[in-house]
């Protein structure tokens, strides 16, 4: 029997158009993918900011039952000794639940907001603050609708307070005013839309959600809504509890 031999025929490379298309192609996929896994991964941190929240209002429940029903005592600027977080620490098991992982390394002046951040009086400042309302000793039967009023929100960066003002010193009355008649309140304080758009809020009831900024606008005839549900008006400055 005769075997039959013959060169191997060479394989042909790609052509240069070929080799244009498949770039294209993942060019393609690329672009539409990319979006989604980075949507991905921010939906993950959203979460875990949200449980974050959610051991807070736990942990400040707690501290409400061992307290007489009253809420933390904290002043506005970095000079105060006192925070509204560091009393609810023995009720958590890691003070990492005031890091949010979608805020950034690094403010815009260079300081690291995560490692952390440190006022002027070396106390720590953390990745939420705390509504002005509750941050004077107040009692917790002062609000009629716990659910609906906004007790922490996350703190917008280069913003050194440790806690927002939602009322003004002329408007402090409990007479609903007409929203134009308002002029501007701390909302620069609160991170608006660190989360898709929106960002998480936990509420005097215990219970946490992420909102869009406008959302928390709509309770009541008042300007500031969720923030002030019941329009207080501005707590006394001696009203601290040491």
């Amino acid at each position: 029997m005769i075997r039959q031999t013959g060169s191997t025929p060479a394989k042909r490379a790609f052509t240069l158009i070929e080799l244009l298309v498949v770039i294209a192609i993942i060019a393609i996929l690329a672009a539409i993918l990319f979006p989604v896994f980075a949507q991905s991964r921010e939906k993950a941190r959203q979460t875990s900011c949200l449980s974050n929240e959610k051991q807070m209002g736990l942990a400040i429940m707690q501290y409400l039952q061992d307290h007489d029903d009253t809420y933390m005592a904290a002043d506005h600027d970095a000079t105060s000794p006192y925070t509204w977080f560091e009393p609810l620490q023995p009720y958590l098991k890691s003070r990492d639940v005031f890091r949010c992982p979608s805020l950034d390394k690094n403010d815009e002046t260079g300081l690291p907001v995560d490692s952390p951040l440190l006022a002027s009086n070396g106390k720590e400042y953390t990745a939420y603050i705390i509504n002005g309302l509750f941050s004077h000793a107040t009692e917790e039967a002062k609000f009629k609708i716990p659910s609906e009023q906004v007790l922490v929100a996350e703190r917008e960066k280069n913003i050194n307070a440790f806690d927002y003002h939602a009322w003004e010193e002329e408007h402090a009355s409990p007479v609903p005013q007409e929203p134009e008649e308002h002029g501007e309140w701390e909302q620069d304080h609160i991170a608006k839309a660190r989360h898709t758009g929106g960002a998480n809020y936990l509420f005097a009831d215990g219970h946490a959600k992420w909102h869009r900024f406008e959302q928390t606008l709509r309770v009541g005839p008042e300007e500031f809504g969720m923030h002030n549900r019941d329009n207080l008006p501005e707590p006394e400055e001696d009203e601290h509890v040491h």
